[in-house]
């Protein structure tokens, strides 16, 4: 999550239910990760920025080593 996103479209995304969804944002939100900006939708904040470019390298860590390993 880049941009802003309303509820819907994070839904599409990542083909999860709504309450799922919902309950994750709320936590996401409790920790202060993502905002509620009004008229805009979810949105990470700065930690939750911060974050996501911390946890970027063990993504790609993770999919380098599941492809050599298959």
């Amino acid at each position: 999550m880049t941009s802003s996103s309303n509820c819907s479209s994070l839904n599409s995304a990542f083909s999860i239910s709504s309450s799922v969804l919902n309950t994750r944002l709320a936590d996401m939100r409790d920790t202060q990760l993502v905002e509620l900006l009004p008229n805009e939708g979810y949105a990470l904040t700065k930690m939750g920025r911060e974050l996501h470019t911390q946890l970027t390298p063990l993504g790609v860590w993770s999919e380098k080593w599941a492809k050599a390993l298959k």
